[in-house]
């Protein structure tokens, strides 16, 4: 009975339209300021996804660009592009034998060091290099010049000799312009190198009879051209030449006569004094 009494008393009762409406807004402007907040968080963590996005994108882009260079030349001849973190992420072949010599995927991803060494791995398999003789690789350097990327030349260059006894290594740093007229010529910057310095000694000598040559054909040729019977060209040019590959030649046809009549020392590679990086 009490119940009814007080269900009763309630339905007489009236709320006050100026109540109504005043909550109504209420109500409403709460809904908006959640809405906008969501709204807010929402667009903040967009832009967040775009920013974080963009820096992906970049970094991939960067982590995939070569800034340096290193020709490997035997008789196969191949360049490995060498990213701002010391990795390969780019091979090009320059021959048949180079490309029937190795996966450019085995290479990807590979300190400069490591992929020199399949390379000659491979190379050795399939009988580039003999085990009765001298053999002659040269590694040359081009693109950006820094301490980090002349270091690992000289790491490629060290990992050789350590387990080849019968390998000597020329190493070469070259300016950029060789590396964009190698190009046109579809050959190796290093190995373009090579055939300039047999053109100082003979001028009769072209690019299309030395580019299929093996790298120790070439040498073999200087060799000959720097030696002192050669009367044709000038001693200072003969010179030039002889101490740029003083290292190679003798480990190729033993301990060479020095213009003071000592008896040279070999050494591992000749570095080209007079090749900068661009």
């Amino acid at each position: 009975m009490t119940i009814l009494k007080i269900r009763d008393a309630l339905d007489t009762i009236s709320p006050d339209q100026t109540l109504i409406d005043r909550t109504e807004l209420l109500l409403r402007a709460n809904y908006n300021k959640r809405k906008i907040s969501l709204y807010k968080n929402l667009t903040i963590a967009a832009s967040l996804l775009v920013v974080i996005g963009a820096f992906s994108a970049t970094g991939y882009a960067c982590y995939q660009i070569p800034v340096s260079y290193i020709d490997v030349d035997i008789n196969p001849s191949l360049e490995l592009g060498v990213n701002i973190l010391s990795r390969v992420v780019d091979v090009r072949f320059f021959n048949r034998d180079a490309e029937n010599l190795i996966d450019e995927h085995a290479l990807s991803g590979q300190r400069p060091e490591e992929a020199v060494n399949l390379i000659l791995e491979a190379a050795d398999v399939q009988g580039y290099i003999s085990h009765h003789e001298t053999n002659v690789i040269s590694l040359a350097l081009s693109g950006r010049k820094s301490k980090r990327s002349e270091a690992f030349l000289d790491n490629c260059a060290e990992s050789i000799t350590s387990q080849y006894e019968d390998i000597v290594v020329y190493k070469a740093t070259l300016p950029g312009e060789l590396r964009d007229e190698a190009d046109l010529g579809t050959m190796s910057a290093g190995k373009l190198h090579l055939i300039k310095m047999v053109q100082q000694l003979d001028q009769s000598a072209t690019v299309d009879e030395y580019k299929n040559k093996s790298v120790a054909d070439i040498f073999n040729r200087l060799s000959t051209l720097s030696s002192e019977d050669n009367t044709d060209v000038s001693e200072e040019s003969r010179s030039a030449v002889r101490k740029n590959i003083e290292g190679v030649t003798a480990k190729l046809g033993g301990n060479e006569t020095s213009d003071t009549g000592q008896s040279s020392e070999p050494t591992t590679g000749a570095q080209d004094p007079s090749s900068n990086l661009k």
